[in-house]
């Protein structure tokens, strides 16, 4: 694991670092032209000392990489508490409220501070995450799964 994640840095931070500031397709320039008479003149460095980048960057970079180490290791997690067929069905109920949850957010997040939202579904994973830790009582384990993948539906939303 430890490899791999070494080789998708050295791979990956230059390719992103290199795409920073590339101009977009054709049909993306005509969305963009709809939506705004000027693109936004940011350059590559520009954007990489912008704070206002980083606090998004940032929270959804260690969000996501909370989320798939969870994901990953769901199972590892709850099967001593529930054994393992209760341990895959709350991975289902994990993957179910990630699709209600990004398909609810979906329905208003326009008229919503996506800063707020976004505290807050970090703030709910956090908690579910924490009573997923502290627990081995089903009940408890098959909420906060379900409160998880919510959450996990709303990050994927809100990060466009």
């Amino acid at each position: 694991m430890l490899t791999v994640t070494a080789v998708m840095i050295v791979i990956l931070v230059p390719v992103v670092i290199g795409l920073i500031g590339v101009s977009a397709p054709a049909g993306a320039r005509r969305d963009q032209a709809a939506t705004s008479s000027q693109p936004p003149a940011l350059s590559r460095g520009k954007l990489l000392r912008d704070f206002g980048f980083w606090t998004i960057a940032a929270p959804f970079s260690l969000a996501l990489l909370a989320q798939v180490g969870f994901i990953v290791h769901q199972i590892a997690l709850l099967e001593p508490a529930m054994g393992r067929s209760l341990a895959a069905l709350a991975v289902a109920v994990t993957t179910t409220m990630a699709v209600i949850g990004r398909f609810c957010l979906g329905l208003v997040v326009d008229r919503l501070d996506p800063r707020v939202v976004t505290a807050g579904s970090l703030v709910t994973q956090a908690a579910a995450l924490f009573a997923i830790s502290q627990t081995t009582d089903t009940p408890i384990l098959f909420v906060a799964c379900a409160v998880y993948g919510f959450s996990i539906g709303n990050l994927i939303t809100l990060r466009r």
